[in-house]
């Protein structure tokens, strides 16, 4: 990596900035995604959550660290992109720098971990993007949940690393969740977008998406002597969780599959039915398009019992 020259900005600069601009929520979760070469054994999704205040102390840290480059893990670690031409012990260092400021920062962490040979063997029928929609959505109700106890309460913003494939269908189930009133953490959910990695949010996400990816690889053991130093640094936090869903949870949730459908009054005839009436096929996309259709006509249900 070619040393640049490269002065941090100040908090005050930070915050004078960002005067200029609206500020529509308190609090932002940043989140990347990692998975394995070819998509078969493993898939993260993650966030990491912290207030305006804390987001902009963090940024100076890292990116004086940085020096204002790019940060990708898996390239800092192998030596590869960006870090090809440095001495692989600088790279080393610098890893450890940036894990170690993570680590010292306010931010909260979630990972969310499956074991894709798993959930493929329990829901053969699975399309393209499911993996990622099933950790995405586990994250967002994490933080969901942890709105509801911050101090002080306010709304949350998520910026997810950009995923042209799944990331239109994504902000949909998103959006699901947010006009949901049923469900106590909707109130706290603001905008949603999708960012590249010059955000340091996203590079310090990317790092502890790598950590958890390695982990869940070498057996997701809870031993920490058999964890990498990188990611008992961040858990001996306590700030920093890591969820993974193993074959003993795709089978148990497939057991539950008839008493979900029933309370939600929902079926896969249903759905079978609705995608003949559309002339469209089973994708993850369509998934979510039912289940908005679903959620429409139970509004303008309660709507009509409520005007007469």
């Amino acid at each position: 990596m070619i040393e640049q020259a490269y002065k941090a900005p100040t908090v005050d600069e930070i915050r004078q900035a960002r005067k200029k601009r609206i500020v529509i929520t308190m609090y932002t979760v940043y989140g990347d995604e990692s998975h394995d070469s070819k998509e078969e054994r493993i898939y993260v999704v993650n966030g990491l959550l912290g207030s305006q205040e804390q987001w902009d102390e963090f940024e100076i840290e890292w990116t004086g660290c940085t020096g204002g480059n790019i940060f990708h893990a898996a390239d800092c670690e192998s030596d590869r992109g960006e870090f090809k031409n440095t001495p692989h012990a600088e790279n080393q260092t610098l890893y450890r720098h940036l894990t170690n400021i993570l680590a010292e920062s306010n931010l909260i962490g979630f990972g969310a971990v499956i074991d894709i040979r798993a959930y493929n063997t329990a829901f053969p029928d699975i399309v393209a993007g499911y993996s990622y929609l099933l950790c995405f959505r586990k994250v967002i109700e994490y933080f969901g949940d942890i709105a509801g106890i911050l101090i002080p309460r306010d709304r949350i913003k998520f910026s997810f690393h950009i995923n042209p494939q799944i990331e239109h269908t994504a902000a949909a189930m998103y959006q699901l969740y947010r006009d949901d009133s049923t469900l106590k953490y909707s109130q706290y959910f603001d905008e949603i977008s999708y960012v590249s990695m010059k955000h340091a949010g996203i590079q310090a996400s990317d790092l502890f998406a790598r950590e958890t990816m390695k982990w869940a690889q070498k057996g997701a053991f809870l031993d920490k002597r058999r964890m990498r130093k990188s990611l008992v640094r961040l858990i001996e936090t306590k700030r920093f969780k890591i969820q993974f869903f193993n074959h003993e949870y795709f089978e148990d949730y497939k057991k539950k599959i008839p008493a979900i459908e029933k309370v939600a009054g929902l079926s896969q005839s249903d759905y079978e039915q609705w995608l003949s009436e559309e002339g469209v096929k089973h994708n993850a996309s369509n998934a979510m398009r039912y289940l908005a259709h679903v959620y429409d006509m139970e509004r303008k249900r309660q709507q009509m019992g409520a005007n007469q």
